[in-house]
């Protein structure tokens, strides 16, 4: 079966099936996530999310697919370069669509309360001491069962002719919300807080929409960013080190 490749990361390629429809083809060694992905898929659709319809699964040489519908149109980041002067309502905009997610739950998800303390456990680059301290703020921190998509970053959410797509459900979690903002505020900004026009736009837009304030958001950092580093790769880890050291120090 021919298949044109149309992107990659790091799980997974995505090929174009046809005019209607990729797939999200994971590596071999990723076959637990492809199987999580499948079972909520559509029970995301169900929740009547901006979201490709998912239509089934395909095995090709071993390895596990998803099927979705196609979905045509620019994603934010391509937006943002694209209007540069458009900064603010694209901010804005993102902030819209992550809050919209923010009013939903769905009980059968994950908790990021225990994938959080369970990669913070994991970690091999904090010390014991640090572990206890991320793992006693942890579970300090109010339950939610709100849907958190653990992956909400500008390539993520597609604009089309019908609106705003949000796109790779593989990381969708129940939570507090406040932890998808912190971790969306470190794709915008490569650090959790600062002037970034994109990120500004967003923060203060989200901020208004929930009446949360900056400091309840600031209270996830440590444990969040103790949990990533057993998360996300090695490139990233230098720095979130240099950050927990920051937050220590403060």
């Amino acid at each position: 079966m021919f298949m044109k490749k149309i992107g990659e990361g790091s799980t997974s390629e995505i090929f174009e099936l046809d005019d209607s429809h990729i797939l999200k083809l994971y590596h071999k060694k990723e076959v637990g996530k492809a199987k999580y992905e499948a079972s909520i898929a559509l029970e995301i659709n169900a929740l009547n999310i901006p979201s490709p319809r998912f239509k089934g699964i395909l095995e090709v040489e071993d390895r596990l697919g998803l099927v979705y519908e196609k979905v045509e149109g620019l994603n934010l980041l391509e937006a943002v370069r694209k209007y540069p002067n458009k900064i603010k309502f694209f901010g804005g905009l993102f902030a819209e669509v992550h809050w919209g997610l923010h009013n939903l739950s769905l009980e059968k998800l994950q908790s990021t309360k225990s994938v959080l303390e369970k990669n913070i456990k994991m970690s091999p680059c904090l010390t014991v001491d640090l572990k206890n301290k991320s793992l006693e703020m942890l579970r300090n921190l109010p339950e939610s069962n709100l849907l958190c998509h653990f992956d909400f970053h500008l390539k993520n959410v597609i604009i089309t002719a019908k609106g705003p797509v949000v796109i790779d459900w593989a990381c969708v979690m129940r939570g507090a919300p406040i932890i998808d903002v912190l971790v969306t505020s470190f794709y915008l900004r490569k650090s959790f807080f600062g002037t970034n026009p994109i990120f500004k736009a967003y923060i203060d837009r989200y901020i208004e929409l929930s009446n949360v304030s900056l400091e309840e958001i600031e209270s996830w950092k440590f444990p969040l960013m103790a949990a990533l580093t057993n998360i996300w790769n090695i490139s990233v880890r230098n720095q979130l080190l240099h950050e927990i050291d920051v937050v220590i120090h403060s």
